[in-house]
């Protein structure tokens, strides 16, 4: 197995095992049922096998570019103490979630252009692909269907603010803009985000809430 953790994939094919140990695809069957049996890595999905247990490695190593965001990301940045059950990973291509032991893993495809703000984060011997914090709220800000709004509080008392605000608008989203001005100015910030502002959005889509004028926003 230490040719395999060598490669630093927490995520391992066939044909992975084939160039590590130098064999044949039947050997590498062989080997990967061995393993199994072992306990050694786990089979996530067809011809996919994890070579760790730490799901947020795995969710990173099922797809590149990718980069896990949301509340997942909120949560290994320390914004987050409940148990997370749903990891949601961000990449420029569509592919269907998978279930790791308890923990969901679901894929939101972007356009390229909003795939940005991401570091590496060593998980173990391996490592994940995590939103910055400010890039995951920008995140739940412009598609607040993947994260409750309401619990985005706590990720406001670690953020740069003039990074917010460069990453919201960047992601190029009226509604988003609004939600963060109207967040920033709640939480004791100046924001620049202002300006003319058209069209109505809702704070949390389907809920018609308060109407506040400044943002043309209801929340």
């Amino acid at each position: 197995m230490e040719e395999l953790e060598n490669l630093k994939k927490p995520v391992i094919t066939l044909n992975d095992i084939v160039k590590a140990r130098d064999i044949t695809r039947e050997s590498a069957r062989v080997e990967v049922n061995r393993w199994a049996k072992k306990g050694l890595i786990t089979n996530v999905e067809r011809g996919k096998y994890a070579i760790t247990k730490d799901v947020f490695a795995i969710a990173t190593g099922l797809i590149q570019p990718s980069y896990i965001s949301f509340g997942a990301a909120l949560y290994l940045r320390g914004f987050l103490e409940q148990t997370i059950s749903r990891v949601d990973v961000v990449s420029p291509r569509y592919r269907k979630g998978v279930k790791f032991g308890n923990v969901d893993i679901r894929f939101a495809k972007f356009r390229s252009d909003r795939i940005f703000g991401y570091e590496k984060m060593e998980r173990g011997k391996f490592y994940a692909f995590v939103a910055e914090t400010d890039k995951a709220v920008a995140d739940c800000l412009c598609f607040p269907r993947y994260f409750e709004l309401s619990y985005l509080d706590a990720a406001f008392k670690g953020i740069d603010a003039k990074k917010l605000e460069a990453y919201v608008a960047r992601m190029g989203s009226a509604a988003a803009i609004k939600r963060a001005g109207y967040l920033l100015e709640r939480a004791g910030y100046e924001t620049t985000l202002g300006g003319k502002l058209s069209g109505v959005h809702q704070f949390i889509p389907g809920k018609r809430g308060r109407w506040n004028n400044r943002w043309r926003l209801y929340v």
